[in-house]
């Protein structure tokens, strides 16, 4: 399995399509700048990917927006191509300079599966929901 990285003006559309087949909620273009994107493929077929957010300043980072090529049944290669991207995201975290990793995942899931087998902990108890407010209107 390969890393690849995103370039946002290349394969937005490609994630969108991704996110819309999962009827997860498109993010907008504006909140993946800035953030280091990879995709992980094998065979010349893109599996998975997600962004990497390092904070300035900050000494952890961010893994957020995993997601999975939904022409791709759920499979052990899905599985590992999430646990490669993981593992290169801890990696540009620590190269960063970068003590912790975050990611929020759904309760449940198959990416909750995923990062609790590679070492991540969550909170015992009920989990918080996120919530967000747009401060301006985003296109």
């Amino acid at each position: 399995m390969n890393i690849q990285e995103i370039i946002l003006e290349q394969d937005l559309a490609t994630l969108q399509k991704w996110w819309a087949d999962h009827k997860a909620l498109p993010v907008p273009e504006l909140f993946l700048q800035g953030a280091k994107g990879y995709f992980c493929e094998a065979a010349g077929v893109r599996i998975a990917a997600l962004f990497v957010y390092l904070g300035a300043g900050c000494k952890f980072a961010m893994v957020e927006f995993i997601t999975t090529n939904p022409a791709c049944a759920f499979s052990r290669d899905t599985a590992e191509a999430v646990h490669v991207l993981l593992n290169h995201a801890e990696k540009v975290a620590l190269e960063a300079g970068c003590v912790s990793i975050l990611s929020m995942v759904e309760p449940g899931s198959s990416g909750e599966r995923i990062i609790g087998r590679m070492g991540y902990i969550t909170s015992a108890g009920p989990s918080h929901r996120l919530w967000g407010k747009a401060l301006k209107e985003i296109s």
